[in-house]
Order: C-alpha cells, then sequence, then structure tokens
C-alpha cells in the first residue's frame, strides 16, 4: 500500500516491476535498504520487510511481489560502506545482560556501535529476551510527539534478522544499526 502512493499505470506492473528474478538477492537488498539514516531509509527496510511477509501472505499466492517497485524507489541508493564496515567488525565481548535492569542500564546513546552487538549477539543466544527488553525500553521513552516508525522499524528488522530470508548476518547487524540510530538520533 505505501508503493501505491505512485501514480502508475496498468503497463508498469506488467514491464516487470512485480517480477522477482528467481536469484533475487535478499541479503545484498537489505544491505542497500540499511544503508542510510532518516525517515526515508528507514522506510526502505521497512518496506523491503513488508514485501518479504508479501511472498508468505495466503492471499498473494500467485501474485508477483513489487520488488521492481522498491528497486526503482531506491534508485541510485549506494551501500553505506562505513556501515557495512562496522557491522562486519562488530563484536561483543562483555557478558550479555541477565535481566531487563541489567540491559537498560548498559543502553548508552553515546555507545550505538557496542549496544548494536550487544542485541546482535542476544539475538542470537537468547531471542524473546532481547526483542521485549527493546520494546519495553523503547517505551520507557515514550513521550507525546512519538514517531511509530521507531517501533515498525525496530519491529521490521528483527522480523528480517529472525526470519528465513536473510542468510548475511552483516546486512542484519546493517539494519539493526539503522533502526537503533533512527531512534536514537529522534531521542536525543
Amino acid at each position: 500500500m505505501y508503493l501505491s502512493r505512485y501514480d502508475f499505470s496498468k503497463d508498469v506492473l506488467e514491464a516487470g516491476y512485480g517480477q522477482v528474478e528467481k536469484n533475487f538477492d535478499y541479503d545484498a537488498f537489505l544491505k542497500r535498504c540499511a544503508s542510510g539514516d532518516g525517515v526515508v531509509n528507514m522506510h526502505h527496510t521497512i518496506t523491503f520487510y513488508i514485501a518479504t511477509e508479501w511472498e508468505r501472505a495466503v492471499f498473494n499466492e500467485k501474485r508477483a511481489n513489487p520488488y521492481g517497485l522498491l528497486s526503482d524507489w531506491l534508485g541510485g541508493k549506494e551501500l553505506d560502506r562505513d556501515r557495512e564496515q562496522r557491522a562486519v567488525e562488530s563484536r561483543y565481548v562483555d557478558k550479555l545482560p541477565e535481566t531487563y535492569e541489567d540491559f537498560s542500564s548498559k543502553f548508552s546513546f553515546e555507545k550505538l556501535d557496542e549496544l548494536t552487538a550487544c542485541v546482535f549477539q542476544m539475538l542470537n543466544e537468547k531471542p524473546k529476551e532481547i526483542v521485549d527488553w527493546l520494546f519495553r525500553l523503547y517505551a520507557s521513552y515514550y513521550t507525546r510527539d512519538w514517531d511509530p516508525h521507531y517501533y515498525t522499524g525496530l519491529y521490521s528488522v528483527l522480523r528480517l534478522c529472525m526470519g528465513d530470508k536473510i542468510r548475511d548476518k552483516v546486512a542484519c547487524r546493517m539494519a539493526l544499526e539503522q533502526a537503533l540510530r533512527y531512534f536514537a538520533e529522534d531521542i536525543t
């Protein structure tokens, strides 16, 4: 629905915009979506998640997915090599938090690289806990001018990282950093 805001005719879809190549590289596409900061770049990732979910939707058995439209929307967006490098080098060396209180006390907007590494490690070892803790932590910062993209961005990234479409852990770390950074930059 988000992509339908474009005023396109039926022949656009017939021209291959709804087609997915058999060898579509989900990992590389997520890396591109997860490049950049701000709401538009966050929306690239959110919309990509929606498209991946659309593939398995019961109501979408024989319809093509709009990856062509999404790709067109990204245009010439380049891969963020700095974010990719941080994702490659990301390691969490401390002991993982045992409780929400421990996690929230370690949460720091000034140490986003460390936070991203911790969250990613926990996704591998304690996925239920970290998902719960992240949403609880986000809620603790709620104000009247709350941006719903905080939650939709985080949820989309977590689903992509925990799903079966994305195999490249670097792509997941990049998306996770994008979502956490979007939240942190708006809150501070």
